[in-house]
C-alpha cells in the first residue's frame, strides 16, 4: 500500500474536524459561537454558528483589527438566518452598504467532511493507470451539474 501513513493521517484529520463539527452544531442549539476579523484591505469576515447553521458573512469594514471570538445565548430574535429565504437551509442574504451573509447548514458540511475523510480509501482513487472508468465520469459530470444547478437556483 503506497502512500497509507498519510491516507490515515488526511482521514483522521477530516474525521476529527466532523466531530468538532458535531459538537458546535449541537452547541448551536444552546449557545451562538462566532468569530470575526479582517479578512482583506476593506473587507472584514465573521464566521458564526446559530441553531444548526453556519454563517459566514463578508462586512464591508477597515475598522476591524485582529480576530475576536464571541459566545452568548441563542434566544435572540435578531438572527439574520430567521428573515433570509433559504432553499434546504443554503441561502444567500444581501444587505446593502454592509456585505452578504452565505448560510449553511451543519449537516451539509458534516456530509462533505466524511466524504473527505473516506475518499482516500475509495478503490478508484488509488488507481495506478491513472485513468478513470465511465462510472466515475459519470458520477463526477452528476455532481458537477448538481453544484451548478445550486448555483443558479440561488441566484
Amino acid at each position: 500500500m503506497k502512500h497509507r501513513k498519510l491516507r490515515i493521517a488526511w482521514s483522521v484529520a477530516w474525521g476529527v474536524a466532523a466531530v468538532v463539527l458535531v459538537v458546535l452544531w449541537v452547541r448551536s442549539y444552546w449557545r451562538a459561537d462566532g468569530a470575526f476579523g479582517r479578512a482583506y484591505q476593506q473587507t472584514s469576515l465573521s464566521i458564526s454558528s446559530i441553531r444548526g447553521k453556519l454563517l459566514i458573512e463578508t462586512i464591508q469594514s477597515p475598522i476591524i483589527i485582529g480576530w475576536k471570538f464571541l459566545s452568548f445565548p441563542s434566544e435572540s430574535k435578531d438572527d439574520p438566518s430567521f428573515w433570509a429565504k433559504t432553499h434546504f437551509g443554503f441561502g444567500i442574504l444581501d444587505r446593502p452598504l454592509l456585505g452578504r451573509i452565505y448560510i449553511f447548514p451543519h449537516a451539509s458540511l458534516l456530509v462533505l467532511f466524511a466524504a473527505f475523510t473516506t475518499a482516500p480509501w475509495l478503490p478508484w482513487w488509488r488507481r495506478p493507470t491513472g485513468r478513470f472508468s465511465l462510472r466515475t465520469l459519470l458520477i463526477a459530470t452528476t455532481l458537477v451539474a448538481f453544484g451548478l444547478g445550486l448555483i443558479v437556483w440561488f441566484r
